[in-house]
């Protein structure tokens, strides 16, 4: 038997039992909190995608204003949403690197992905509190 069909399996079995994993409780095995994290930060990334859009948003309308000669804009300034999306490029960078350095301290063992997902998770709730923050979205 080749290895590649088992391990295809292998994964198969692991990802049904993700969808049906509880984790209300986060999990109690170190399998079980890796994936309990993993979803946590994905949902933290979807509210940080909203806020994002929002934020974007609200840029794009000041940008349109002082384009139509609504603004006090001097000449050369960057457009709202050009400083925004590279701020939020920049920060993606900053958030999976740190988390990475932070993972590495446990290299080869089991629990690294758990670190960096509740790292990821962190870093990105604050960026989504700072973005409503900024831009009055709640």
């Amino acid at each position: 038997m080749k290895p590649f069909p088992v391990l295809m399996i292998l994964c198969g079995a692991n990802m049904a039992a993700a969808q049906d994993l509880d984790c209300t409780d986060g999990g109690t095995t170190q399998l079980a909190m890796n994936i309990c994290s993993y979803q946590a930060y994905q949902a933290a990334d979807e509210d940080l995608n909203l806020a994002y859009q929002l934020a974007r948003d609200a840029l794009q309308q000041i940008d349109d204003d002082i384009t139509a000669g609504n603004g006090l804009a001097k000449e050369g300034d960057e457009k709202g949403v050009i400083l925004l999306r590279d701020a939020q490029r920049a920060l993606i960078i900053y958030r999976d690197k740190s988390c990475a350095a932070e993972g590495h301290m446990f290299s080869g063992g089991s629990m690294r992905p758990l670190i960096e997902n509740t790292c990821k998770e962190s870093l990105t709730r604050q960026r989504t509190e700072g973005l409503r923050a900024a831009f009055e979205m709640n």
